[in-house]
Formats: structure tokens, sequence, C-alpha cells
């Protein structure tokens, strides 16, 4: 029997490989899901802020007499400085320059 490997060692190792080859793909596509999670939440964050920056400068227009011109202008301007519209870049929602 010198020199001869068993019918079980090939089953075993066979088996051992697609087991590896069955754990690489499930990790790959762990890995693949947390990135697309990574970029939908980028998206909800700059969909959140767009909606945000809509309703306040909607407001702005709605108070736009004469009287109250100083104060918006100052409110606005506040407003792009606390709340700058935004853009992902690299999964991460980053203001827009």
């Amino acid at each position: 029997m010198t020199g001869t490997v068993p019918k079980f060692a090939w089953l075993v190792t066979a088996t051992a490989v697609l087991s590896l080859l069955l754990v690489c793909a499930v990790a790959w596509r762990v890995d693949l899901l947390g990135h697309e999670e990574e970029a939908s939440d980028c998206e909800r964050s700059v969909r959140f802020r767009d909606d945000n920056r809509t309703m306040w400068l909607y407001l702005l227009d709605l108070s736009g007499d004469a009287d109250n011109k100083r104060q918006v202008k100052a409110f606005s301007k506040e407003l792009n400085k606390r709340l700058p519209a935004l853009e992902c870049r690299d999964d991460n929602p980053v203001p827009i320059d």
C-alpha cells in the first residue's frame, strides 16, 4: 500500500475544496451587500437633506415681502452654511462644493 492514496482521501479533499469555495463565495456576497447598504444609506441621507432644504427654501420664498428681506437673506445665508446641499462620494454624503 505504499505510494497509493486511499479513495476516501480524494473525497475528503474534494469536499474540503468545495466547502472552501462556498465559504469564499458567501463572504464575497456579504461584503458586496455591505457596500450596497452603504450606498443606499448615502442616497437616503442626500434625499433627506434635499427635502429639508426644499422646505426651508419654500418658506423663504413665502416670506419675501420688503420688510423681511434683510432677515430672509441672513436666514438664507445661515441655512446654506448649516444645511449645505449634499452629494455621495465613496458612499459618504459630502457637501457640494
